[in-house]
Formats: structure tokens, C-alpha cells, sequence
């Protein structure tokens, strides 16, 4: 079960002085999951 209740965009989202840390090989899953809000940036 997954639940993105608690999912949010961390601070590398909005800034580009900020780092992107990559997700641990047992945090990730092998399929895309199409779900959740999309965040492209300032409009």
C-alpha cells in the first residue's frame, strides 16, 4: 500500500541552490505511478 497523504515537494523543488537528495534503491519502485499534483515551477 502506498499513500501519498504525507507526499510533498522538498526545497530543491523551489530553489535551485538547494540539492535533490536521490531516493534510497528500497524507496523506489520499478513502475510509474501516475497519480498526485504536478508541480511545474513559477508560472
Amino acid at each position: 500500500m502506498l499513500d501519498f497523504n504525507f507526499a510533498y515537494n522538498p526545497s530543491c523543488a523551489y530553489d535551485p541552490a538547494w540539492a535533490c537528495p536521490l531516493a534510497q534503491p528500497g524507496n523506489t519502485v520499478a513502475v510509474e505511478i501516475p497519480v498526485g499534483e504536478r508541480y511545474f515551477g513559477s508560472y
